[in-house]
């Protein structure tokens, strides 16, 4: 029996080390979708960098967001110490403020953080964070803090926690050289059950330790009701209901261009424009725009009414449009285009620079 390495590493990790160790480096805020392993990141990266780690999870830690009010990082740093009965040592303890978005006045904090204890390393992260930047009341840290956009595993990540050797062959291959055909076979097989598993990272890990696609198929189910269940949080009951109608219209219709008469002729194009928006903003889809093209930027070109849309995960896509995983290796859907065209942008997202805007 193959004994399988059950270690989800993100290759993120590696641009967190460059932070870490960088003398220009300010409070990291991590951003992303709902269920992209931010915590996990952030916690792995934790275990291999850091002598101690202090996680406040703002919305189980309800006392803690009291001590935020004072301004001053000192105070801040020395109450959180007692409280928790740690040490907190610049240069060896990780602060790390999850679901930061129940604590506003933990965001203007880190402007404090930077300016008078730069030699503390603070990373914050959080669920549907854009929102709350969005409405944000207070006094914003503009210039004294940094970001990084977390996405599901890429198929390199997913390749790497399925077959380490087999990526390594592949990071290391000259174009020049043909893959022989065993090897091809290989590859196809795991690119074809991260096609139907995807990269959010609890069905990955999941599929990759167990080899069991209908418990693949309850995590991506479970990722879906929460999305669904988040659209409570966008706005008013007629956006709630344009979300959820876009939401299962974008599997369906992979790689088209999008027209607001086809999700529903009955709803007011600006409210199905601003659906879209409000999921962009979650990190749920990401719109792709029209451009002339005739030069560089291609923005300078952009036409913001022309635009196919890609949707988180290419596992999701398929659990929405209710493909059952069964015998994947003979299943042939109607849609196979559409996934290449998922599959692409999925990919060319996350390989971007980790510390901009997709």
């Amino acid at each position: 029996m193959i004994e399988r390495n059950r270690s989800m590493k993100r290759f993120a990790e590696k641009y967190l080390i460059e932070w870490k160790n960088r003398k220009t480096r300010k409070p990291l805020i991590l951003r992303g979708a709902r269920q992209t392993g931010k915590t996990y990141l952030i916690e792995a990266f934790a275990k291999h960098s850091f002598v101690n780690l202090l996680k406040i999870d703002f919305e189980f830690s309800q006392d803690v967001k009291s001590v935020f009010k004072n301004k001053d990082p000192i105070i801040i740093i020395n109450e959180l110490s007692l409280y928790f009965d740690i040490e907190i040592m610049p240069g060896q303890t990780l602060l790390f403020l999850d679901e930061i978005q129940a604590c506003p006045e933990a965001i203007s904090t880190l402007r404090y953080f930077y300016e008078k204890i730069p030699e503390l390393h603070v990373i914050a992260a959080g669920s549907l964070l854009d929102f709350t930047l969005r409405d944000f009341k207070y006094s914003m840290p503009v210039g004294r803090i940094e970001f990084l956009y977390v996405f599901p595993l890429s198929f390199n990540e997913f390749l790497f926690a399925e077959n380490p050797r087999l990526y390594k062959f592949i990071k290391n291959w000259n174009y020049d050289v043909e893959i022989s055909e065993i090897i091809h076979q290989k590859l196809s097989e795991i690119l074809r059950n991260f096609f139907f598993t995807g990269g959010m990272p609890e069905a990955a890990a999941s599929w990759i330790e167990n080899r069991d696609f209908i418990e693949v198929q309850r995590i991506q189910t479970s990722i879906l009701t929460t999305m669904q269940n988040d659209f409570a949080k966008y706005g008013s009951r007629k956006q709630q209901e344009a979300l959820q109608k876009i939401l299962f219209f974008i599997p369906k219709n992979l790689g088209r261009k999008v027209k607001y008469v086809q999700i529903d002729r009955g709803v007011r194009s600006q409210i199905l424009k601003d659906a879209f928006y409000l999921l962009s903003m979650s990190y749920v889809i990401n719109l792709v725009y029209k451009t002339h093209g005739s030069g560089i930027p291609l923005d300078a070109q952009q036409n913001a009414n022309i635009f196919k849309p890609v949707f988180l995960d290419i596992g999701l896509v398929n659990r929405v449009c209710g493909l059952k995983l069964t015998n994947i290796e003979n299943l042939i859907t109607v849609n196979e285009g559409g996934l290449a065209e998922q599959f692409a942008g999925q990919e060319i997202l996350s390989s971007g620079l980790k510390f901009e805007p997709p």
